[in-house]
């Protein structure tokens, strides 16, 4: 995400540096959204099916 010099972690970082406490938190609200969908929509029923699938628990 630091690599580059464009993008959310490139923002995040330059706006530390700058001291833009807003952008920050912008900067991380960003990176956060996407996550949460991503872990409920993809993530959640595939470590149901895989715990299930495993015999961790039964049904």
């Amino acid at each position: 995400m630091i690599a580059g010099t464009n993008g959310l972690g490139y923002m995040s970082i330059e706006a530390v540096q700058w001291h833009q406490t807003e952008t920050v938190i912008l900067g991380m609200i960003l990176i956060g959204i996407p996550w949460l969908i991503l872990d409920r929509l993809l993530f959640v029923p595939l470590e149901k099916a895989t715990i299930v699938r495993w015999g961790l628990i039964q049904r």
